[in-house]
């Protein structure tokens, strides 16, 4: 007679010929904390209300925005509030006016043990605003603005600045004094001065696009004290420094600039000397060609998309010297396209063929050439908002039904991971995998929406349980980038502490911290990635697991039997999947740390012998 295993069980188990069913794993709605409909209780028309994503981490939980307003248009006014998500429940906190609230898809950041954010108020000014984890605080304009905090919030010196505009209706940089707001006056007669701020904290300054009064944009920086405008390296009467984000590469910052012959380039500034051009392998046959942006520092090689000659785009690279371009591997009049991103020490990206079917690439270092990867099934493909999790690129897959799901890579296949049931449908834009992905507490974090434009939609969440072979070599990439790094390891005590380049750790001291061979004793550990001494990296969780093949027999003591060609032992998580040739039979007693049957398969033990589960 079979007796059946339950799953949730987790403390050391004896089993006897036991089948145990368990549920493929599959992406969790978080339901809404409104009576508002979510999505899949609306069906094409009716409230916009639910979960509007753009979550940070604070006081170890999400905080995101929340549409709570039920408008049946996607038109402005929408109302917004702070929502807070502990890991079980969603909390809506109240806003402190009776104006349309968080400003939608606004930039956040953590300063002073605080959470500060845009807030539209009542007279639809927007407003500097806090959250402490309880309530949410209004911080009065200097003005009369009819506009106000723009954002762009930097830290510079223990002090929080950010944009401005003031009633005069000129942009400027300003302070937070923790109570109110102080304007910092523009170095020259600019109206626009500080716009469009893409500004980093660069050498202990604020270095920033910057519009002038006689028209060109250039780089300009702020020490806390005073401001200095660099000149252009042409005579641009007015382009020059682009708005876009610069990229840090070899303790140097690189901006985009539209040269006077209508080219983009990338400008180098070091901190100190004026910022110098950075000559382009070949010209566009069109205004606008050269350095389009979209930069990864891989193998201590700036990689970044520029376009040709025959305004192809291409993927380049920059030493530090000169730029040279890497052939497409077809004849693409699109090519390289967005997103680059790192994983398991090798470059991808997405590569626009000339169908226009969004494919996963990577830069093969050695031939310095490009691969790509087949997509699953007839859909659009590789669509946008790759991030790493669980050592694989999770990332949103436009399917034959015009519905985006998630997907996730491998290194050498894409998964499609099923939608949650409910109404999705192609008639709406852009309708269910909707992005703003977020890692924590070991989970996959992302907005699924069914409603027009993402004005609402509900948290969702992936929770992989995969991991490496035991014996196999990994890596941590830090998602955080800067001049100085340093990995920290939390052995199950619930403190973090630097690592040093001892077995099995090594490279703990740049921006990838790669294992060899660690001993599946580490099950759990947690580890994350110190930056400039004041940031973190996500928290990267190592651990253990083989999948069930049946390639040989049933014996599960038969080491090709399994995926690691090992026996799996207590510290290893077992996965048997469905359309395995065989199913395991346990001969002798063993140990494992869990195991995870899906519907449609089985396990059976031997008489007198015993399958102990070790995890907790």
């Amino acid at each position: 007679m079979k007796k059946y295993f339950p799953l949730y069980l987790l403390i050391i188990c004896y089993i006897f010929n036991a089948v145990m069913p368990i549920h493929a794993q599959n992406i969790t709605v978080v339901p809404n904390p409104t009576p508002q409909p979510g999505i899949f209780a609306w069906n094409g028309s009716g409230a916009y209300s639910g979960y509007s994503g753009s979550p940070i981490i604070f006081n170890n939980t999400l905080v995101a925005e929340y549409n709570a307003s039920g408008y049946s248009s996607p038109t402005f006014p929408l109302i917004q509030n702070l929502a807070v998500y502990n890991g079980s429940s969603m909390q809506v906190i109240p806003n402190p006016d009776a104006g349309q609230g968080v400003y939608f898809k606004t930039g956040k950041i953590v300063f002073s043990n605080k959470l500060f954010f845009i807030y539209l108020d009542i007279n639809r000014v927007q407003r500097l605003a806090s959250f402490d984890g309880t309530s949410v605080t209004l911080y009065p304009n200097p003005d009369a603005s009819a506009s106000g905090v723009i954002g762009s919030f930097r830290i510079l010196n223990n002090n929080l600045y950010l944009a401005y505009q003031n009633a005069s209706v000129v942009t400027q940089l300003a302070r937070f004094n923790g109570s109110g707001i102080t304007p910092i006056a523009n170095p020259d007669a600019s109206a626009n001065g500080y716009f469009n701020n893409f500004s980093v904290v660069f050498n202990n300054k604020i270095v920033t696009r910057y519009v002038t009064a006689a028209g060109p944009r250039k780089l300009a920086t702020y020490d806390g004290t005073q401001w200095t405008i660099l000149p252009n390296p042409d005579n641009t009467p007015n382009r020059g420094v682009q708005p876009i984000f610069p990229v840090l590469y070899k303790n140097k910052l690189y901006f985009s600039y539209l040269s006077v012959a209508s080219q983009y380039q990338y400008l180098e500034y070091d901190g100190v000397n004026n910022p110098i051009l950075i000559a382009n392998p070949q010209n566009s046959s069109t205004n606008t060609g050269g350095v389009w942006g979209l930069p990864a520092v891989f193998n201590d090689t700036l990689f970044f998309q520029y376009k040709d000659i025959s305004n192809v785009y291409r993927l380049a690279k920059f030493g530090g010297s000169s730029i040279s371009l890497v052939p497409n591997p077809d004849a693409s009049p699109n090519g390289y396209w967005n997103t680059p991103i790192l994983n398991n020490n090798k470059l991808h990206f997405l590569y626009l063929p000339a169908d226009n079917k969004g494919r996963m690439a990577e830069y093969q270092t050695a031939s310095g050439s490009i691969v790509l990867y087949p997509n699953p099934d007839a859909g659009t493909g590789f669509w946008d908002k790759p991030i790493v999790y669980d050592s694989k690129i999770y990332f949103q897959y436009m399917n034959p039904q015009s519905i985006l799901q998630l997907a996730s890579f491998d290194g050498a296949s894409i998964q499609l991971i099923s939608s949650p049931a409910g109404i999705l449908n192609a008639g709406v834009p852009n309708d269910g995998y909707a992005g703003d992905p977020i890692v924590w507490n070991n989970k996959l974090y992302m907005l699924f929406a069914s409603l027009p434009y993402r004005y609402a939609g509900n948290l969702a969440y992936f929770a992989s349980s995969s991991g490496i072979c035991p014996g196999s070599n990994t890596s941590f990439l830090s998602d955080v980038t800067g001049a100085a790094y340093q990995w920290q390891v939390d052995n199950g005590s619930g403190t973090f502490t630097n690592l040093s380049n001892t077995v099995p750790y090594s490279t703990v001291t740049t921006n990838t911290l790669n294992l060899t061979a660690p001993a599946t004793t580490l099950y759990g550990y947690k580890y994350r990635c110190l930056v400039n001494g004041n940031l973190f990296s996500q928290t990267f969780t190592l651990k253990f697991a083989s999948n069930w093949t049946g390639a040989v027999s049933s014996a599960w003591e038969t080491t090709g039997n399994w995926s690691c060609n090992a026996i799996p032992d207590g510290n290893t998580d077992v996965y048997i999947n469905v359309g395995q040739p065989r199913y395991p039979l346990i001969n002798s007693t063993r140990s494992v740390r869990r195991v995870r049957l899906q519907n449609g398969t089985s396990l059976e033990i031997a008489a007198n012998q015993n399958l102990i589960i070790t995890g907790k």
